[in-house]
């Protein structure tokens, strides 16, 4: 009898001893759970109250009040605060920044697959086609690798708005029309006009503006919301549809500040980028839409491409651009197989 007692009685403090480490192993200490992690953030636009930043200041506020006060990333500083607009890939690798939202076309150079996630020409049309791509088709993986061999975490994909041509004198309704015109274009997308007959100029965003106004080039490839929000429709005549891509933003984090920050953190934010993701989009599409209306008003026209041009830029675009853009590493050619296979899938190229 007394044998069976000490049985049971070891019995009990065994399983106790197993419910102690378990809970021991899922408890997190009152320091570890009120830890503040205070993060600084750049933006690389200005002005500080435009829309883009609003509506990373929304997501960076979510952020905040869903991990209850642990993370704090306002406020949003200004461009130029720590580094500049194309700066910040390094500013945030060496930790002068914790974290940065930027555009990837700055680091094309550094980041080969930057090319690809910032939109390649006539791949997605919309954010749902690119969230399928970056999400549900792996691409997100490649580019988070290419972006660690900086020390960087990039924690996701903000959609932006279409990059259209605007130009000067003349619209863009054929083939014929490239010819001669001196326009500013980068990336991918410069390989078919320069094909069809165009002079592709270098000119710095911040001086697009006067470089069109003082007829250093006659059109370029940019945000369609620029007729408004950065005047265009002072220096341009005509604006060409279709829209040639999809653009994107992202935000960025120095990787020893990510891995320092609990995985229910990590989670908060990665699961706030996509609503941010699809915030910005829509926004980007009110912008857009508002910016034609207004700048038609002042007499901007709007043109509609030929068809067959518009087959004839795709597929230049496709068999050049997208195979400069995959020849700029291993990554970056896995980046355009993934964008192929998906544009296959949709049917848009063979």
């Amino acid at each position: 009898m007394i044998k069976v007692r000490s049985q049971r009685w070891l019995l009990a403090v065994l399983m106790a001893s197993i419910m102690l480490v378990v809970l021991l192993g899922a408890y997190v200490s009152p320091a570890a759970a009120s830890e503040v992690f205070r993060i600084k953030v750049q933006t690389f636009q200005t002005p500080t109250n435009n829309w883009n930043n609003l509506t990373c200041v929304d997501f960076l506020r979510r952020c905040e009040e869903r991990s209850g006060g642990r993370l704090k990333f306002l406020p949003l500083l200004d461009v130029g605060s720590v580094s500049g607009a194309g700066q910040i890939l390094d500013a945030v690798s060496t930790g002068v920044l914790d974290a940065g939202y930027t555009a990837s076309v700055y680091y094309g150079g550094k980041v080969p697959t930057s090319r690809i996630e910032y939109g390649l020409p006539y791949s997605w049309k919309n954010l749902y086609e690119a969230h399928q791509v970056m999400y549900k088709r792996g691409l997100i993986d490649v580019v988070r690798k290419d972006w660690a061999r900086h020390n960087v975490r990039y924690v996701g994909y903000v959609g932006s708005t279409q990059l259209t041509w605007f130009t000067k004198k003349k619209p863009i309704l054929s083939a014929e029309d490239f010819k001669g015109l001196k326009v500013r274009v980068t990336g991918a997308s410069q390989y078919a006009p320069r094909k069809l007959g165009a002079a592709v100029v270098k000119v710095s965003y911040p001086e697009l503006y006067t470089s069109l106004q003082q007829g250093v080039i006659d059109g370029c490839l940019t945000i369609q919301d620029a007729l408004t929000t950065l005047n265009f429709d002072e220096v341009v005549k005509y604006v060409m549809h279709p829209p040639v891509l999809l653009d994107a933003l992202c935000f960025i984090m120095n990787m020893d500040t990510w891995n320092k920050l609990p995985a229910d953190l990590q989670a908060i934010i990665e699961d706030e980028i996509v609503r941010f993701s699809y915030a910005n989009y829509v926004q980007s599409e009110y912008e857009e839409f508002r910016s034609i209306e207004k700048a038609s008003q002042l007499g901007v026209e709007v043109a509609q491409m030929d068809p067959d041009l518009v087959k004839e830029l795709q597929t230049i675009s496709i068999n050049e651009g997208w195979k400069w853009a995959a020849s700029g590493s291993p990554l970056a050619a896995d980046a355009v197989k993934i964008v192929k296979d998906y544009m296959r899938e949709l049917g848009r190229i063979k």
